[in-house]
């Protein structure tokens, strides 16, 4: 997907995929207020052909769509290829629908009904994250592709984390995690997240609800790559924040930490260039 560099002064473009016309229209309205100008995509297919056609700054979508691929099918194929701010909306409060949305790349989750100033203030706030989040390094020696346009601009002294979003150039094998009657099952390791419980074989493992949210993310991604970057813009709502990346990866050293003491010295989770993921050994 073409990345364009924002020219001065140019109008924010907004792609709104959602198969209910009054809903679409409703957002398109909020959006144009707010200084967009919106296209619209009624499903999956024409969704993706529009963002590539268009590279638009902003992609809100309805995270159920109705027909064929859903909302966070589409917006996890519009990350591998794309570091557009995505935002999935749902009438649905369901927490499962939430984490595979934010493990997918999408930058916020909103819960229907909301109040068009609620919504356009939830967009301020996710542009405003770092435009470089999702960027993928160089690999060898080809240069890292540009990072789409944050508009409207960040002001002045916000926050940027250190170093580049990554994610694998190929996408790494899947770590074979499995779901069984409300649990997220990966080997010998049981999480419940209805329940916030995890075990190992029989033993609890304690962890405070932070930790709980990375390894869920880690989960939901099935052996794929997440950085700390991708690890605090899934677990925290406000840009500061999750632009401080320092206290993700302070929770991934003690989850790792005591996933191995409950496993008996299994990795469990494996660190490197490319991120954190799920390992079997």
């Amino acid at each position: 997907m073409d990345e364009r560099a924002p020219e001065q002064g140019r109008v924010p473009v907004a792609l709104v995929v959602d198969p209910d016309v009054e809903d679409a229209l409703w957002v398109a309205g909020v959006l144009q207020a707010s200084g967009f100008e919106v296209l619209r995509a009624d499903d999956a297919v024409s969704a993706l052909v529009v963002a590539e056609a268009h590279a638009p700054d902003l992609v809100m979508v309805d995270a159920q769509l109705g027909t064929g691929a859903d909302g966070i099918e589409v917006a996890r194929r519009l990350r591998a290829r794309s570091t557009t701010f995505i935002v999935l909306h749902s009438e649905r409060d369901d927490e499962l629908d939430i984490v595979r949305g934010l493990s997918a790349g999408a930058d916020a989750y909103l819960l229907r009904p909301l109040s068009g100033r609620e919504l356009k203030v939830r967009i301020a706030a996710v542009m405003r994250r770092p435009a470089d989040r999702f960027l993928r390094p160089a690999v060898d020696g080809a240069a890292a592709p540009a990072p789409a346009p944050a508009v409207p601009p960040a002001p002045a002294g916000s926050p940027v984390p250190a170093g580049s979003p990554a994610g694998p150039a190929e996408p790494a094998e899947p770590a074979g995690v499995e779901y069984d009657d409300g649990w997220v099952v990966f080997g010998s390791l049981r999480v419940h997240p209805d329940d916030a419980v995890a075990r190992v074989e029989e033993h609890p493992v304690a962890l405070n609800p932070r930790a709980f949210d990375l390894l869920e993310v880690l989960l939901y991604a099935d052996g794929q790559p997440r950085t700390a970057a991708d690890l605090s813009i899934a677990i925290h709502d406000d840009p500061a924040r999750a632009a401080d990346l320092s206290r993700v990866e302070l929770l991934m050293r003690g989850l790792t930490d005591t996933l191995r003491g409950v496993g008996v010295g299994r990795r469990w989770i494996e660190h490197d260039a490319r991120g954190y993921r799920l390992v079997r050994d």
